[in-house]
């Protein structure tokens, strides 16, 4: 119930930061974070990994260590990175062209949050360990949002001068993750002896969470180059007009990835042959979250120009990109839970493969997309991204169930209203300026035949009449 604070607060800073501060925000976070998978070498999942190889005296020696490791080194690379904008370190020629676009009192904020932010992880990984998750949720869902964007609208509500965003984000990382680490000390109760010892870190912690590390990069890289690229080909306003639309066009993905734990538990005891009954639960949770889809892009398509302009002018020429990115999402929906599916079955070993895939697809896609068509070729990378990673997960997985779980024409049941609906977005998306009013009666007539299709799919399914 607490996850729209933060989306409906990142609203309400980009609409008072619009213009570039925005931007700029947006991009210097995501360096933050990439910073941040580095300083922690994967430190958070090995500890969790630890908690059952050690006795409780040593486990509690590495939960107090291992932030000191995390801190100094974090620390190390936010002085780096300032290092090379002040010119002792060189290099900064090849960032942008050496015009970072802010001070150096900004990018040292930006550089301080490090540190913090990586701490935080470590926190809330650690009370995870000892079964609260209660505390993990309020620094993610309340604290951060509430310090973060809520404080950024309040120093601009007092016309603050100062770097109102970077000032913020520091902020909003030391408190929630100064909330983390008090909860972690009600648990352990740190003592000299848990500083006290022969090496900072046990040497299996290590083994085990730097090779972790780099995948953990290369996943956030994949996640976010798009954002650098936009950044460096045309400028911080633009990444500030996609930050927002994304945020919008994922919720599609979300709708699936609430689903996900309970499949990926019940597969996973059903094992490579699921029985009529878990065939019939699988599609009908898949025609549900088409379901949902079909509602977001139908209110998408009508009212993302007005109510993004409400953000500010800038913001409204994101809603043709938008509604491209969820056509695309919406033809990929029969994929949507292939990763679930192929982790059920043990079939891990291709993620490393779809990371290096989606990589690879988001760098050349920006790059060859951006320049030509700014926010849109984005928008279009990044989808046809992610479409081609579900796709391979599909493939996997397919293969993987015995009795025609995925096979075309069961899942074609799903997602074939979705077909439906498309002639009218497509209108929609060549004539952005098109009234909604135009292809309203195409959306009554495909509504009328979506609920006809799923009442006696429905039926047929329930009375058995039809295989799942």
């Amino acid at each position: 119930m607490l996850m729209p604070i933060e989306p409906l607060l990142v609203m309400l800073c980009a609409s008072v930061y619009a213009g570039g501060e925005w931007g700029t925000y947006k991009l210097f976070e995501a360096v933050v974070f990439l910073f941040m998978r580095i300083a922690t070498m994967s430190l958070d999942r090995g500890l969790v990994w630890m908690a059952g190889r050690s006795d409780r005296p040593r486990y509690e020696a590495l939960l107090v260590r291992a932030p000191i490791f995390v801190c100094a080194f974090g620390t190390l690379l936010g002085l780096g990175a300032v290092s090379i904008y002040q010119g002792y370190i060189p290099g900064r020629q090849y960032v942008f062209g050496g015009n970072l676009g802010i001070g150096f009192g900004e990018l040292t904020l930006f550089m301080a949050s490090i540190p913090a932010m990586s701490l935080g992880l470590l926190a809330s990984k650690s009370l995870a360990v000892h079964g609260d998750f209660q505390t993990g949720i309020v620094m993610r869902t309340i604290i951060k949002p509430l310090l973060t964007y809520g404080g950024a609208f309040v120093l601009y509500t007092l016309s603050w001068h100062g770097p109102a965003l970077a000032t913020s984000l520091l902020v909003g990382e030391l408190g929630s993750t100064l909330y983390g680490y008090y909860q972690v000390a009600r648990q352990i109760q740190p003592r000299f002896r848990h500083f006290s010892g022969p090496v900072l870190l046990d040497k299996k912690l290590i083994r085990f969470s730097v090779p972790l590390m780099f995948e953990n990069f290369l996943a956030s890289l994949a996640a976010r180059v798009d954002i650098f690229i936009l950044a460096g080909v045309s400028g911080v306003k633009s990444v500030e007009v996609y930050s927002i639309v994304m945020i919008v066009g994922k919720s599609l993905v979300a709708v699936r990835q609430s689903f996900e734990r309970v499949l990926l538990a019940v597969l996973s005891a059903r094992g490579a042959s699921p029985d009529h009954a878990t065939k019939a639960s699988f599609l009908w949770l898949l025609e549900r979250v088409v379901g949902m889809n079909l509602i977001i892009v139908c209110f998408i398509a009508i009212w993302s120009k007005p109510l993004l302009g409400l953000l500010g002018g800038e913001y409204a020429r994101g809603a043709t990109p938008l509604l491209m990115f969820c056509i695309i999402i919406l033809l990929g929906t029969a994929f949507d839970f292939s990763s679930t599916l192929a982790t059920a079955l043990g079939r891990t070993w291709v993620a490393p493969v779809v990371q290096v895939v989606n990589l690879s697809l988001s760098v050349l896609g920006n790059l060859y997309l951006i320049p030509r068509y700014d926010v849109m070729g984005a928008m279009m990378a990044q989808g046809f991204a992610l479409f081609a990673s579900s796709s391979i997960w599909f493939i996997v997985a397919r293969k993987g169930f015995a009795g025609g779980l995925l096979d075309f024409v069961h899942i074609a049941h799903a997602v074939v209203p979705i077909f439906l609906y498309i002639p009218a977005f497509v209108v929609l998306f060549i004539n952005p300026n098109m009234h909604w009013v135009w292809v309203l009666p195409w959306y009554i007539v495909a509504v009328l035949i979506h609920i006809g299709l799923w009442h006696r799919r429905g039926r047929m399914v329930m009375e058995g009449e039809a295989q799942p």
